[in-house]
């Protein structure tokens, strides 16, 4: 049995420390973080701050482990992965009084995307099938800033595995 030299265990150990230490740093500053009040929420996810007042609330719910924050014009404000229990979640919106519901309220307004959708301009689809790839290439960055670009655009999208349902604001 080889013996190894003390202080090289030492060294081990403080490497080991601080790599734990930067990956919960990491692991932190990528989390869903919400403060909710009885006037407002206010978010903080990846460095962007947000803030929705109660009044502009049409309704709260988890849908597949994200929270979902609809205005009352229908545009999506938020949709998060949250590592909180969705009872959790749904107690700490109540108490504030905000609008809970069960499901999507617009839940019958999406449908599945296709190619050259004909619902959708030329830049939505082009959008979408950026969006598609990226998802199916595991870039998950790229996937939620495409969202983001959609959602200017009032088309709102959700995913199942490597499809995506979507529905707009009608005009």
């Amino acid at each position: 049995m080889k013996s190894y030299p003390f202080w090289l265990s030492v060294i081990l150990m403080f490497v080991g420390v601080i790599v734990g230490i930067l990956f919960s740093f990491i692991i932190y500053s990528d989390a869903l973080k919400m403060r909710i009040t009885s006037e407002s929420i206010h978010i903080n996810k990846d460095d962007q701050e947000k803030q929705i007042t109660r009044s502009q609330v049409k309704a709260v719910f988890v849908d597949n482990r994200q929270v979902v924050v609809i205005d009352q014009a229908g545009r999506e404000w938020l949709r998060e992965t949250s590592d909180i229990p969705p009872s959790k979640i749904k107690d700490a919106f109540l108490m504030h009084r905000f609008p809970w519901v069960e499901q999507d309220p617009y839940q019958q307004e999406y449908g599945l995307w296709k190619l050259e959708d004909e619902r959708f301009s030329s830049r939505v689809n082009t959008i979408l099938y950026e969006r598609r790839n990226a998802i199916r290439d595991g870039n998950t960055k790229k996937a939620k800033h495409l969202r983001k670009d959609l959602n200017e655009l009032e088309v709102f999208v959700k995913d199942q595995g490597e499809d995506q349902y979507v529905r707009s604001i009608k005009q």
